[in-house]
C-alpha cells in the first residue's frame, strides 16, 4: 500500500525547512569566518606596512651618512619584532646590502618584483621555506626628507631623492591560528541554531498537515466516482478556504457530470454535420491550392519567356549601342548614344529585378557553393561605383579588415547582387559627403563564420515609420523618392530575401537628414580553418614610417587599418599646412618618414601643391610620395611626372594595389641609391657572374620568350617548360639551380608541380632543395600566400623587368653573383635602355595610346628578332583566345572565362598592351567570381581594343625589319 500523502509531504517540507536552516547557518557561518579572517589579514598587512615605513624613516640618516653600523642596528631593531621573518636594505639601484632572516627553513630570499618598486610602499606575497610559509612582501622607499637640514646644512633639503629601500617579509602562519579558533566557535554556534530550528520545523509541520490529510482522503473518495459527499475540515485561514474551495469544486463536477450526460445524447448526430462540411472544406482548399499553383508556375513562366525574349534583343541594343559609341561621333551624336545606352542598362537592370523577384517568389533560387575572395567581392563592387560617386563629389572607400576570414564558399553572385544594390542606392540618394562599406566578424567557427557588412552614406536618411516599407516589394519610402531618383522599389526587397536565405537578417539605421547605414549578417563557409590570406611583408616594409594626409576621416582611418596591418608606422593628417609641419618635425628627430601617401583634393592646399612644395624643398625631396586620386580626375592625375609622384591610384584604393604601389616606390628609392653613373661591365663579364642554371615552366608562349631572353641577356642558362609534367621530367635529367614557375598552366598547374617536388626532396634527404620562385600575374593577398603556402620559396609579379628578375635570381643562388655587382649591372642597362629609347623620343605612355612603346623598347633592346618573335606568337595566339573567351560567354561557363582571360591577360602586359590587359583582367575577375554576367559587353569592348593593339604591334615589327634591314 503506498504511503499516505500527508506522511510524504511531512517529510519533503521537514527536509526542506531543515535544509534552508543548515544552509542558512552555514553561510552565516563562513560570513563571520571570512570575515574575522579578512580583518586579521589586513591588521597585519597594517602592521606589516607600518613597520616596513618605521624602518624607513628610521634608516634614512644612516643611509645618507653611509654608517653600516647603524644601518646593521637599525636591520636587528627591525628584525626583533615577532612578526618580522626577514629585513633586507637595499640602496638606490635595488641591490641588497644588508639583509638578516630570522624564520627558520628560509635559506634564500628571491630577488623582489619590479612592480614593488613604482612608487610608495608596495606590497606582495610569496610563499617561503620548504612548507611554503606565506609572508607580505612589503617594500618602502628610503626618502630624504630633509629632516636632516639642520645637521648637514650644506645638503639642500628640497632634494627628495631615493635613498634606498627597506625590504621586509612578515609571517602569515600567525594568521592560521586565529582562523582556527574563529572556525570552532561559529561551528558550535551554528549547531545550536540548526538544533533550534529543526525542533520548530517538526513541531510546526505536524499541527499544519492534520487537515490536509482530510482533503487527501476527500480525493480518494471523488477518484471513485463519490461526488455526493462534502469535505468536513474544521480549520481556519489558508487550509479552511482550501477545504472550501474544494467543495465548489465538488459541486461545479456533479453540474459538469450532468450536463456531459445530457449532451452525450446528441453528441453522434453533431459530428456527422461537422465531418461533412470539414470534407467539404478541404476539398474547396485543395482546389484553390491547386488553381494558385497553377497560377504562380504560369506566371512563372511567362515571366521567364519574357525575360528571354527582352533579354536577347536588348543584349543586341546594349552591345551595338556600345560599339557605337566607340566609333567617331560629333557631340549631340555622343548625347543620343549615351542616352540610349543609359537608358537600355535601367530597362535590362528593371527587367533582371522582376525575374529575381519572380524566382524568389516561386521558392527557384538556388543559391551556389563555390570558393571566393571576400575582400575581392567588396573592392569589386566599390570600384564599381567609384566613377559615378566621384562624379557627384562623393568618397567612397570599403575596408574588410585583416583579421577577417576572406577565404570563403557561398554565392558570390548573390553576395554582390546585395552589396551592389545597397550600395548603389547609397550614392544615388546621397548629395555629398561620403559612402563607406565596412565588414566585421560576428562569430566564427571550424567551419563557418558570420559576417556583418555595414554601407553608410551622408544622404537624405529615413523617417523611422518608413523604414520597413522600404523592404517591401515595389516601395520606396515616398512618391517623391520615385520622381526625384527613379528606380522600381525591387532592390531592397530581392537584397534582403536573398540574405534571409543565405541564413541572415537584414536592416537599417537612419534619421532624416543624417544618412543610413544598411546592414546585413549572413553566414559564409571557409575554404579552410583558417580562411585568412595575409601579404608576407618584407624586412624592407616592416616598421615603415609612413604619412598619410587626407582631409576625409574615413579614408585616413582605412589607410591607417591597412598599413598598421602590415606592420608600418602610420601618421596621418587631414590638411597640407600641418603635413609640412609634420614632414620638418620628423627628420630633425631624426626619424624622417620613408613615404607619404596624399590625397589630391583636399581643401586649402591640395595634394599637388603639396607634392611640389615637398619636393621643392630640399631635405624633403628624397621622400617618394604616392598620390590619391578619384576617379573623375584622373586625367589630371595621369599628368603627373615620375620625379613629382612615384604612384598614383585611384580611390577606393585596393588593399593589393596600394601595397604593390609602395613595395615599389621603396624598391625604386633603394634602387636609386646607385649612381646612374656607375660604369658599365660587358655582358660577357655579366655571364660570368650569373654562371647557373635555371628551369622556367610557362604555358604562354610570348611570356617564354620574354623571359628567356631576359635570363639569356644576362647569362643564365635556361630550359624551358610548357607543364608541371614536364618540370618533374626535366628535373630528373637535369639539375637547376633554380625554377621559375608560372602558377596557371594546363595538365599540372604550378601548386601541383611544386608539391610533387617538395615531395620528392622529402622522400631523398640527400637531395639538395631547390629553390621555385612563382610567376604569377595577379600581385593579390591570396594568391602570394597560396605560392608560399603550396611550398614555393618566392614569388614575382608578371609582367617583370629584367632588373627585378636579376635581383631574384641573385637573391635565391647566392654563388650566381659576385658581391652586388649584378644590381648595378641591371641598372646601367637600365639606365643604357632609357638613353637609348631618349634618342629616338619620349617613350612614355600617353593617355591615348593602347601599346606602351617603353615596353616594346626594353623587348626590342634584348636580341635582334626577339621583337618580330614575340609579336608573331602573341598575334597567332590572340584570336584563339578571344574566340575562347566568346564561347565561354555563350555556354555560361565562368572557368572557361577565367582560364582564358587570364592567359590573354599575362601575354598582353608583358607587351605593354595595358588597356586591353586591364579588360581581360575584368573578364577574368567575372570568371573568379562565378559569373559571366556583364561579359558581352566587356568582350565587344576587348575585341574594339585588340584591333588597335594588332596594327600598333604590326607597325612596330614592321618598323624594325626596315631598321634592320637598312642597318
Amino acid at each position: 500500500m503506498p504511503m499516505p500523502l500527508p506522511s510524504r509531504l511531512a517529510t519533503k517540507l521537514n527536509l526542506l525547512v531543515i535544509s534552508l536552516v543548515l544552509l542558512t547557518a552555514a553561510s552565516i557561518a563562513a560570513l563571520i569566518s571570512e570575515r574575522g579572517i579578512r580583518e586579521d589579514r589586513a591588521q597585519l598587512l597594517d602592521l606589516g606596512v607600518s613597520l616596513a615605513e618605521l624602518g624607513s624613516r628610521q634608516t634614512e640618516f644612516a643611509l645618507y651618512t653611509e654608517d653600516a653600523t647603524a644601518l646593521r642596528s637599525d636591520v636587528d631593531n627591525l628584525a626583533s619584532n615577532v612578526k618580522i621573518g626577514y629585513v633586507v636594505l637595499l640602496n638606490k639601484d635595488r641591490r641588497p646590502l644588508l639583509s638578516k632572516v630570522v624564520a627558520e627553513n628560509v635559506p634564500l630570499i628571491p630577488a623582489p618584483d619590479a612592480a614593488l618598486f613604482q612608487g610608495g610602499t608596495q606590497h606582495t606575497e610569496l610563499q617561503l621555506g620548504e612548507k611554503g610559509t606565506p609572508y607580505f612582501d612589503i617594500v618602502a622607499p628610503v626618502q630624504n626628507r630633509g629632516d636632516n637640514a639642520e645637521l648637514f646644512p650644506e645638503v639642500e633639503s628640497a632634494d627628495k631623492r631615493v635613498l634606498g629601500y627597506v625590504r621586509i617579509g612578515v609571517r602569515q602562519d600567525s594568521l592560521e591560528d586565529k582562523a582556527h579558533e574563529i572556525v570552532i566557535s561559529t561551528i558550535a554556534l551554528t549547531l545550536v541554531v540548526v538544533a533550534l530550528g529543526v525542533f520548530a520545523t517538526l513541531l510546526i509541520t505536524r499541527r499544519i498537515l492534520g487537515p490536509v490529510q482530510v482533503l487527501v482522503r476527500a480525493t480518494h473518495e471523488i477518484a471513485g466516482g463519490n461526488l455526493a459527499d462534502p469535505v468536513n475540515v474544521q480549520a481556519t485561514g489558508e487550509i479552511g478556504e482550501l477545504a472550501a474551495s474544494f467543495n465548489g469544486m465538488l459541486a461545479r463536477l456533479r453540474d459538469y457530470r450532468d450536463r456531459v450526460e445530457e449532451a452525450h445524447a446528441t453528441l453522434e448526430a453533431k459530428v456527422e454535420v461537422r465531418t461533412r462540411e470539414l470534407q467539404l472544406a478541404t476539398e474547396e482548399a485543395k482546389t484553390s491550392a491547386r488553381l494558385a499553383l497553377e497560377a504562380s508556375r504560369v506566371k512563372s513562366e511567362f515571366l521567364a519567356t519574357m525575360s528571354h525574349e527582352i533579354r536577347t534583343p536588348m543584349n543586341g541594343v546594349l552591345g551595338m549601342t556600345e560599339l557605337l559609341r566607340g566609333t567617331p561621333l560629333n557631340e549631340r551624336q555622343h548625347r543620343f548614344v549615351d542616352t540610349v545606352y543609359h537608358s537600355g542598362q535601367s530597362l535590362l537592370r528593371i527587367i533582371n529585378d522582376i525575374l529575381d523577384f519572380s524566382k524568389i517568389e516561386a521558392g527557384k533560387i538556388e543559391l551556389e557553393q563555390i570558393n571566393f575572395d571576400l575582400r575581392e567581392l567588396v573592392e569589386d563592387v566599390c570600384g564599381m561605383f567609384a566613377q559615378p560617386a566621384h562624379a557627384k563629389g562623393l568618397e567612397i572607400a570599403c575596408l574588410v579588415p585583416h583579421a577577417l576570414p576572406i577565404a570563403l564558399r557561398g554565392d558570390p553572385a548573390r553576395l554582390r547582387q546585395i552589396l551592389t544594390n545597397i550600395v548603389g542606392n547609397a550614392v544615388k540618394f546621397t548629395g555629398e559627403g561620403e559612402v563607406s562599406v565596412r565588414v566585421q566578424l560576428l562569430a566564427e567557427g571550424p567551419g563557418q563564420a558570420r559576417l556583418r557588412f555595414d554601407v553608410r552614406d551622408t544622404g537624405i536618411g529615413i523617417a523611422e515609420d518608413k523604414q520597413q516599407r522600404i523592404f517591401e516589394a515595389f516601395s520606396q519610402a515616398d512618391s517623391s523618392t520615385t520622381r526625384s531618383f527613379g528606380g522600381t522599389g525591387l532592390g531592397l526587397a530581392i537584397s534582403k530575401q536573398l540574405v534571409e536565405l543565405m541564413g541572415g537578417r537584414m536592416g537599417v539605421i537612419s534619421r532624416p537628414g543624417h544618412g543610413a547605414t544598411f546592414w546585413f549578417e549572413v553566414d559564409a563557409a571557409k575554404q579552410d580553418t583558417s580562411a585568412r590570406k595575409m601579404l608576407a611583408v618584407g624586412d624592407k616594409l616592416h616598421g615603415l614610417r609612413v604619412l598619410v594626409v587626407d582631409d576625409n576621416a574615413t579614408n585616413r582611418e582605412i589607410l591607417e587599418e591597412q598599413l598598421a596591418a602590415w606592420k608600418m608606422r602610420c601618421t596621418s593628417l587631414e590638411g597640407g599646412h600641418g603635413a609640412l609641419a609634420a614632414l620638418h618635425a620628423a627628420r630633425a628627430k631624426g626619424e624622417p618618414f620613408e613615404l607619404a601617401v596624399l590625397d589630391l583634393h583636399m581643401p586649402e592646399m591640395d595634394g599637388l601643391d603639396l607634392a611640389r612644395t615637398i619636393k621643392n624643398t630640399p631635405e624633403l625631396a628624397a621622400t617618394p610620395l604616392i598620390m590619391l586620386s578619384s576617379a573623375t580626375l584622373q586625367n589630371e592625375a595621369n599628368t603627373f611626372t615620375h620625379d613629382l609622384i612615384r604612384c598614383n591610384l585611384t580611390k577606393p584604393v585596393r588593399e593589393s594595389d596600394l601595397f604593390h604601389a609602395i613595395a615599389t616606390a621603396i624598391e625604386e628609392v633603394i634602387s636609386s641609391a646607385i649612381p646612374d653613373d656607375a660604369p658599365a661591365i660587358a655582358v660577357a663579364n655579366l655571364h660570368d657572374r650569373l654562371s647557373c642554371r635555371v628551369l622556367l615552366a610557362e604555358d604562354n608562349r610570348i611570356n617564354q620568350d620574354v623571359a628567356k631572353a631576359m635570363l639569356e641577356m644576362i647569362g643564365v642558362r635556361t630550359t624551358v617548360v610548357s607543364h608541371g609534367r614536364q618540370v618533374l621530367s626535366a628535373l630528373e635529367k637535369n639539375s637547376f639551380d633554380l625554377i621559375l614557375m608560372d602558377c596557371q598552366m594546363p595538365e599540372m598547374d604550378g601548386y601541383a608541380a611544386t608539391a610533387a617536388v617538395r615531395e620528392r626532396e622529402r622522400d631523398n634527404p640527400e637531395m639538395r632543395r631547390i629553390p621555385i620562385v612563382a610567376l604569377t600575374a595577379n600581385a593579390i593577398a591570396g594568391d602570394r600566400e597560396q605560392c608560399l603556402a603550396a611550398g614555393m620559396d618566392d614569388y614575382l609579379s608578371k609582367p617583370f623587368t629584367q632588373k627585378e628578375l636579376a635581383a631574384i635570381i641573385g637573391r635565391w643562388v647566392p654563388h650566381a653573383a659576385a658581391g652586388g655587382t649584378i644590381a648595378a649591372d641591371v641598372v646601367e642597362q637600365t639606365n643604357a635602355t632609357k638613353r637609348a629609347a631618349a634618342k629616338s623620343g619620349d617613350v612614355s605612355v600617353a593617355a591615348d595610346m593602347c601599346v606602351n612603346p617603353q615596353v616594346l623598347e626594353s623587348i626590342r633592346s634584348m636580341g635582334q628578332g626577339l621583337l618580330e618573335e614575340v609579336v608573331r606568337h602573341y598575334l597567332q595566339d590572340t584570336p584563339e583566345r578571344m574566340e575562347q573567351i566568346r564561347v565561354a560567354l555563350a555556354a555560361n561557363d565562368p572557368e572557361a572565362l577565367r582560364r582564358s582571360a587570364h592567359a590573354l591577360k599575362s601575354g598582353s602586359a608583358n607587351l605593354g598592351a595595358e588597356r586591353f590587359a586591364a579588360i581581360c583582367k575584368v573578364l577574368e575577375s567575372l570568371g573568379r567570381s562565378g559569373t559571366t554576367e556583364g561579359g558581352a559587353a566587356r568582350h565587344a569592348e576587348a575585341e574594339q581594343e585588340y584591333t588597335r593593339v594588332r596594327d600598333v604591334l604590326q607597325a612596330a615589327v614592321t618598323q624594325e625589319l626596315t631598321r634592320v634591314s637598312s642597318a
